[in-house]
């Protein structure tokens, strides 16, 4: 809390990241909102694999940039090996096996783009964790 307090004005956002375990993201959702600060999605692991989304702007700078997060006014955007997956398990309602036959990919796959894709759509929404895939 001291650290927080003593450096807030640097401190514009803080980062959920898809690769964290469910509780550590549900951490720094308490803590953003305890400090009325903004969450945002993050991480690319470690430039390994593309992030599971990126937040588009128009801003000029990093403080335009947080004060359009802090509004909700930043546009999310999921790349496509985050988006299929989602679309086909909500929209079409179908299972992991079938997202897996559907897209060819590995059943493990299917599950870490899932799993990305949901804490990122619920940190945006400030959402706690209700159901597993």
């Amino acid at each position: 809390a001291g650290f927080l307090r003593d450096c807030r004005e640097w401190i514009h956002a803080f980062e959920l990241n898809g690769t964290r375990p469910w509780r550590e993201n549900a951490a720094a959702i308490a803590l953003a909102q305890a400090h009325g600060l903004p969450t945002i999605s993050g991480g690319d692991r470690h430039a390994c694999e593309p992030a599971a989304c990126l937040n588009l702007t128009n801003a000029r700078s990093f403080p335009e940039f947080a004060a359009e997060i802090r509004r909700g006014s930043s546009v999310l955007l999921f790349m496509p090996q985050y988006r299929e997956p989602l679309g086909l398990r909500f929209l079409e309602e179908m299972g992991i096996p079938e997202i897996a036959a559907v897209t060819g990919l590995p059943l493990g796959t299917v599950k870490s783009h899932l799993y990305r894709a949901l804490n990122t759509v619920r940190s945006r929404h400030n959402a706690p964790r209700k159901e597993t895939l």
